[in-house]
């Protein structure tokens, strides 16, 4: 399995429009093949800050996402509010 986060920071006056086109963001990926997981989180502390939590059965399926056509769509409208952030990318291991 394959996790990834991506963090966002954003402007106080932009966090509702990121809120809008991430929920068609999620919508939509949750169709896909391999989605285990796929929400947007919003820090209880501090609203600007806010990160996509995503599970992907395999790095293919993670892959075939970040190159559909509602990801390349939508993910850039999302990146227009972005002022900072970043992406961790994780690999399951069992312990």
């Amino acid at each position: 399995m394959i996790a990834m986060v991506v963090k966002i920071i954003t402007e106080t006056n932009d966090i509702q429009r990121i809120k809008e086109v991430a929920e068609k963001l999620v919508v939509e990926t949750k169709k896909e093949k391999g989605c285990i997981e796929y929400d947007l989180y919003i820090n209880i502390e501090d609203k600007t800050s806010m990160s996509f939590i995503e599970k992907w059965e395999t790095k293919d399926d993670l892959e075939n996402h970040l190159n559909s056509e509602h990801f390349k769509r939508l993910y850039p409208e999302i990146c227009k509010y972005k002022i900072d952030g970043e992406t961790v990318l994780y690999e399951k291991h069992s312990v």
